[in-house]
This record gives C-alpha cells, sequence and structure tokens, in this order.
C-alpha cells in the first residue's frame, strides 16, 4: 500500500519529484503505514481474521468499481472515482453500524452498491474536480539521473 499511495498520489501531487525524493518518500510512507498498522493491530480487540476481513472489505468497497470503471468506462473522471470511495465506505460503514449481527443483505454489498453508484454520478454530473495528467513512470529516468542512482 505505501508503494501505491507514494507513486499513484503522492507523486501527482508532486509531478516534479525525483528519484532520490520519490524513494525517500516511500521510505517515510512505508514508516507511517507500519506504525499504523501496528498500533491498529496492537490496541484492536478483532481478531487476525476479523483484521484481514475487513482490509479486504475496504477494498471491494472503496477501490473495485473505480479501478474497474477506471479502465473500462470512458465515461469515467477523477470526480466519480472520489465520489465512489466516499460514497463505498461510508455505506458500508454505516450498514455495518446499523445491520445488527446478521443482516439479510451483508454490509459490504451495500458499500459496493453505493460505490458502483457514486462512480456513475460523481462521472456523469458537471466536474468540480479536475482530472490530474496522468504521469508516465515507464520512460527511463535522464541520465543524469541513472548516474545517481548507479553511483557511475
Amino acid at each position: 500500500p505505501s508503494r501505491l499511495f507514494t507513486e499513484n498520489v503522492l507523486r501527482s501531487f508532486f509531478p516534479a519529484m525525483n528519484d532520490r525524493t520519490m524513494l525517500k518518500t516511500l521510505r517515510s510512507v512505508l514508516l507511517i503505514f507500519s506504525i499504523g498498522a501496528t498500533y491498529y493491530a496492537v490496541t484492536s480487540e478483532s481478531t487476525m481474521y476479523e483484521m484481514v476481513a475487513n482490509a479486504y472489505t475496504v477494498t471491494l468497497v472503496g477501490a473495485v468499481v473505480p479501478l474497474a470503471l477506471g479502465i473500462y468506462w470512458r465515461n469515467a473522471t477523477t470526480q466519480g472515482a472520489i465520489a465512489s470511495v466516499i460514497a463505498g465506505v461510508t455505506a458500508w460503514l454505516v450498514a455495518e453500524q446499523i445491520g445488527g449481527e446478521e443482516p439479510m443483505i451483508p454490509a459490504p454489498l451495500y458499500g459496493l452498491a453505493a460505490s458502483l453508484v457514486g462512480m456513475i454520478i460523481g462521472s456523469l454530473i458537471p466536474q468540480f474536480i479536475a482530472t490530474l495528467p496522468h504521469i508516465d513512470t515507464s520512460k527511463p529516468a535522464p541520465s543524469s539521473m541513472q548516474s545517481e542512482s548507479t553511483g557511475h
């Protein structure tokens, strides 16, 4: 998660970040994520199974729809993806709180449905959030950067 966050989120806001700064940022984010995960695991009353299930549920309700529609739906937008994540996670958390012990419809399905609705509506309404430019990380680094990283 730390690499994905650094590459896909932070780099979008700082496109001029060089490889050395990127590596330092990645290490810092990894440390912060590790401390957060350790704190959660130590202080949580959940079992290991419940923690793993919740981790995958967050991915289901917050990432599956924006990723799938971002790839396969031509009208998908950044605003739609943000609305999808917010709607999916919010609906899941609300359904968890009001659903009781054994609900007829599992809370993650509410989150998945809300994520889909959020993506569609957020992409089709007028856009208030601009789509960030794509950063092509597949291009090789300039020759000056390669010499710094290899030590030659």
